[in-house]
């Protein structure tokens, strides 16, 4: 297979390796002492329950390993439509041995009494439960029930899948229902746990430097898709080691593990997505440091990202706000406005003098003058911003002396508007000029 290329004695994530390639784990050290101390403690039924592939028939085997064999009989139950008298056979095969015929009924009992009075156990693994049949529910339930109200002679451990309430509900399991009265959970591998387990199995397997064989971002993709379950974290490490091997990449990176894993065989195109994200090692760290350097990273991008977003999002939302007060009415075009005109005088009519005593020709009438009329006045219309006053404008808008009217004039411009009050926002107010900007 692929061994050779990537310097290894066998495959590190085969299923059925010898008992050097476990781990201990937390979650499943726990699960185990929960049934052992369970079995001591003569519990009449006890369920083991996991998802599938979680390791709970590894986990049973494990206990069979770890328990002394003369003070602790196991054996398993692996026929699905086992009855009374195949079941009862069994437990005279642990207890006489395989040789001996089986012993009837009442000797069976007091085979198993005798037994539990010396501190001795005797215990049925079951696996697969939810395909037994209802004949061999019943008899588990007869076995369960010698001991009457004791304590029981026989601990039966069932292995269960969820959902978890589907097998005590059917009929035939209602004698197993009332002597079961101890559930363990097997845990899933937490990220810290599936990424160790990734690394203790290629050392195993005869790699000094996991990391020679798999980059870090390869084994996160793996774990991740695994999802917390031994039996796809395995598979999942065998698909991409093959993946490799084919690619002829070492260590087998990020873009080829994504596509072994989402293709389910070994690629033979160059996936669409070949950009792997920055390896930490690039960045200078050690490699011993690869793993908690990545846990620091990612907490620190969790921080990171939300916080630039909240940035953005205050930048975007005072902008708006500043539009908002700024525009709240667009201002006109600039405009010539002229001074309103001043109305002409009626023309004044001479009266004629007194008539002299010599006849005279009356004096022509003077000819009617009209009042001169003011110069237009050019004003500019702005809005106002919250806050502005008449005086702060003029000091804005007025910078140079020489092209500065009097305040007077600004006020006599706007004579509806106070000189010293906040004005408020977009309120048009006209600055007559001219203009330092012009």
């Amino acid at each position: 297979m692929y061994q050779a290329f990537y310097g290894l004695r066998q495959m590190p994530f085969d299923a059925a390796a010898d008992a050097s390639f476990l781990v201990e784990i937390a979650g499943r050290q726990s699960a185990l002492d929960a049934i052992a101390d369970q079995v001591r403690r003569r519990a009449g039924v006890i369920t083991l329950e996991g998802w599938p592939g979680a390791g709970k028939t590894e986990l049973l085997r494990a206990y069979e390993r770890s328990v002394d064999p003369d003070r602790v009989r196991i054996g398993w139950i692996t026929r699905p439509d086992i009855d009374r008298a195949g079941l009862f056979a069994t437990l005279g095969e642990m207890l006489a041995g395989p040789f001996a015929p089986p012993p009837p009924g009442q000797e069976l009992k007091r085979l198993l009494t005798e037994r539990a009075a010396a501190g001795q156990a005797t215990v049925l693994l079951v696996d697969d439960t939810e395909n037994l049949s209802d004949s061999a529910l019943q008899a588990l339930g007869a076995v369960a029930d010698l001991a009457g109200q004791d304590d029981a002679l026989v601990s039966i451990v069932l292995v269960v899948r969820p959902p978890f309430v589907a097998l005590f509900a059917r009929p035939a399991a209602a004698a197993l229902d009332r002597r079961a009265s101890v559930r363990v959970r097997l845990p899933l591998l937490t990220p810290v746990e599936a990424r160790g387990l990734i690394e203790h199995r290629l050392r195993q397997a005869g790699a000094n430097d996991p990391t020679r064989v798999l980059s870090p971002e390869a084994i996160e993709a793996i774990t991740v898709e695994a999802g917390g379950i031994p039996r796809r974290l395995l598979s999942l490490g065998d698909r991409v080691l093959q993946a490799g091997a084919v690619r002829r990449c070492q260590p087998v990176d990020y873009a080829v593990a994504e596509a072994a894993i989402h293709s389910g065989a070994p690629p033979v195109v160059v996936p669409a997505r070949t950009r792997p994200p920055i390896s930490i090692e690039r960045r200078g760290l050690p490699a011993w440091d690869t793993g908690v350097s990545r846990r620091v990273l990612d907490g620190a991008s969790r921080v990171a990202i939300p916080a630039m977003l909240l940035i953005v999002a205050m930048g975007v939302g005072y902008w708006l706000w500043n539009l908002s007060d700024e525009s709240a009415a667009a201002p006109p075009p600039r405009v010539q406005a002229e001074a309103p005109p001043t109305p002409t005088l009626p023309p004044q009519v001479a009266t004629a003098a007194p008539p002299p005593p010599e006849p005279a020709p009356a004096p022509k009438p003077p000819a009617p003058t009209a009042a001169p009329t003011a110069a237009p006045v050019n004003l500019l219309f702005i809005p106002a911003r919250r806050g502005d006053t008449l005086r702060t404008l003029y000091r804005a808008a007025y910078r140079a002396p020489r092209y500065r009217p009097p305040f007077e004039q600004l006020l006599a411009a706007n004579p509806d508007l106070p000189a010293d009050q906040p004005l408020t926002a977009g309120q048009l107010v006209a600055l007559p000029g001219p203009l330092i900007d012009q």
